[in-house]
């Protein structure tokens, strides 16, 4: 329990996580319920959730599911999506031109 109280304390909290997990149920528990190491544990766990999804094609389901039922406002989106790129890119050349002229 000592270890895991040094979460805060130390650079390497991946480490630290790894030697909680290793000193059994309570070290976890006490990580879930909000010890020093929690934001870690809940980054860890939404990290963990985003990439199970893209790994399992979920996110390309949800993307084509979107566009199939609500065409037309995904595709209003992609249009002002490029007009706003544009519109930036436009600027961006425009200060360009005028630093170098």
């Amino acid at each position: 329990m000592d270890l895991i109280k040094q979460i805060d304390k130390t650079g390497a909290p991946v480490e630290i996580l790894e030697e909680a997990a290793k000193k059994g149920s309570a070290g976890v528990t006490w990580l879930k319920k909000g010890g020093g190491g929690h934001h870690l544990v809940v980054k860890t766990k939404i990290a963990a959730r985003v990439a199970k999804n893209v790994q399992l094609g979920r996110l390309h389901e949800l993307l084509t599911i979107l566009a199939k039922k609500y065409f037309w406002n995904v595709f209003a989106i992609a249009i002002f999506c490029l007009f706003v790129g544009l519109a930036f890119l436009a600027n961006g050349m425009r200060c360009l031109k005028s630093t170098a002229g």
